[in-house]
């Protein structure tokens, strides 16, 4: 899953390159590639913030629930 995702954003990021490189407008850009314009620019934005793009590193702190035999009103304490 992981070489995936990295395998699309490699390609994303390159064609964004790409178009920084062409002098094309954004939407002449888009035009050519078969891409609409409000794609790109989330692109662009994903890009320009690499924190939302990249692969979490987050730790996960595995939670177990204790069962109870009261009834309860769907609410869960932490």
């Amino acid at each position: 899953m992981v070489y995936l995702f990295s395998k699309k954003y490699s390609i994303k990021k390159q064609k964004v390159s790409n178009l920084k490189d062409s002098g094309l407008t954004q939407s002449k850009w888009c035009e050519n590639n078969n891409l609409r314009v409000h794609q790109l620019k989330y692109w662009l934005i994903k890009f320009d913030n690499p924190h939302s793009c990249q692969e979490s590193n987050n730790n996960w702190i595995p939670v177990v629930l204790e069962e109870s035999n009261n009834e309860s009103d769907g609410t869960l304490e932490v």
